[in-house]
C-alpha cells in the first residue's frame, strides 16, 4: 500500500484530484492501466478499481526520460463528495485506490 497526499483545486470544468509518480508504479498502476471511477458521495470516498473494461486509462507521462504515470480526475462529479480545499488521502493498493479526506 501506497499513500499520496494531495489537494482539491477548483477548476472550470470541475474539481481536479491529481496522483503521479513513484507510488502509483510500485503498485503496477502504469501508463495504461485502465480503470473504473465510483462515486461515494455518502461515504466521502471515490473508488478507483482496474479494469480491462474501464472508460478510463492511466496516463504515460514521463519526465527526465523516466516513466511517470498520471491519474487525473478533473469532474463537476468530485464536487459531490468533496469541497475545494480538502486534504485528501489518496491510498493505492495493487488493485484499486481510494480516496478520502485527510482527517
Amino acid at each position: 500500500m501506497e499513500i499520496i497526499k494531495s489537494v482539491a483545486v477548483d477548476t472550470a470544468r470541475g474539481m481536479r484530484i491529481w496522483a503521479e509518480g513513484g507510488p502509483l508504479a510500485r503498485m503496477g498502476w502504469i501508463g495504461g492501466t485502465k480503470y473504473v471511477v465510483e462515486y461515494g458521495a455518502a461515504a466521502g470516498e471515490i473508488w478507483l478499481t482496474k479494469s480491462p473494461d474501464g472508460t478510463r486509462a492511466v496516463t504515460e507521462g514521463s519526465r527526465a526520460g523516466k516513466a511517470r504515470p498520471i491519474i487525473e480526475l478533473r469532474s463537476k462529479k468530485n464536487n459531490e463528495v468533496f469541497n475545494v480545499g480538502d486534504a485528501l488521502l489518496i491510498t493505492i493498493m495493487a488493485d484499486h485506490i481510494v480516496i478520502s479526506v485527510a482527517k
